[in-house]
């Protein structure tokens, strides 16, 4: 086992803070999924690093009959949304194992992939999911094609440095499709499902949405010059404001994963 993995513990304990600004999933994934799966209310979940609970709360509003929700960060898990039909529960599953009271039909990973060791998801996947169940891997992101786009990301790179933080821990690049992990533990694509929408959003939001995505020395660095870094932006991107919003795309993903039984 990788002796730096709990560091990514601590680094999400730092940014629970600033979760509720990171890219929204579009609200209409959710119930595309429950189509395709047909997630009805006999349906158990599973959400695996599952933070302040953005998957779960998506199918909670839904049909689902419940939902296991799993994270090893205790200051996500308090700012968690709360709903009679999920059960959050503290566990780090890359050093433990975690076993559900119940098989699950789905598990559910939402923008966390690539923080898991392979090894440790096999075998929750072998004690928890049910033979013929699904692994859905989510994600949810934001255009950067936006004529502001390089001067907010020029602003950025004054601050920050490029960190190879998640290879650090994890001994591997980075894997936002899960295609590789998912390969690894003998699971295949079978659908994708993709949605889309515009949006608009003002200064304070895509400052705190930047503190939301910016991993250890580069959130402190952020944090300790947060009145220049949202002054510099200001400034760089007054001229693309419009009614003081800036306009943007943002996207949400899924793909679905079954056993391959080839």
């Amino acid at each position: 086992m990788n002796k730096d993995l709990n560091q990514s513990i601590i680094i999400h304990n730092a940014q629970a803070k600033y979760y509720k600004y990171r890219t929204p999933y579009i609200p209409r994934l959710f119930a595309d999924i429950e189509k395709k799966l047909q997630i009805s209310n006999k349906s158990i979940l599973l959400d695996l690093c599952c933070g302040t609970g953005e998957i779960s709360k998506g199918f909670a509003e839904g049909s689902c009959n419940k939902i296991y929700s799993i994270d090893g960060s205790e200051e996500m898990l308090n700012l968690a949304y709360l709903s009679h039909k999920i059960k959050y529960i503290c566990i780090d599953v890359n050093t433990k194992l975690f076993e559900c009271p119940e098989l699950v039909d789905f598990i559910f990973i939402g923008r966390a992939i690539h923080w898991l060791e392979p090894k440790m998801l096999q075998k929750l996947v072998k004690k928890n999911l049910k033979e013929n169940g699904s692994i859905i891997i989510l994600n949810a992101q934001w255009g950067t094609h936006e004529k502001w786009y390089l001067k907010y990301n020029a602003v950025l790179q004054k601050y920050t440095q490029q960190l190879k933080i998640v290879k650090k821990i994890t001994s591997k690049v980075p894997d936002f499709t899960g295609k590789n992990t998912m390969e690894e533990i003998g699971f295949k694509e079978v659908d994708k499902i993709s949605v889309q929408t515009k949006g608009k959003f003002n200064i304070n939001w895509l400052i705190n949405h930047t503190l939301s995505s910016n991993y250890a020395e580069n959130l402190i660095a952020l944090e300790s010059n947060i009145f220049e870094f949202k002054n510099e932006m200001s400034k760089k991107l007054a001229s693309f404001l419009r009614e003081d919003n800036l306009q943007g795309r943002f996207s949400s993903w899924a793909i679905i994963y079954k056993k391959n039984k080839n």
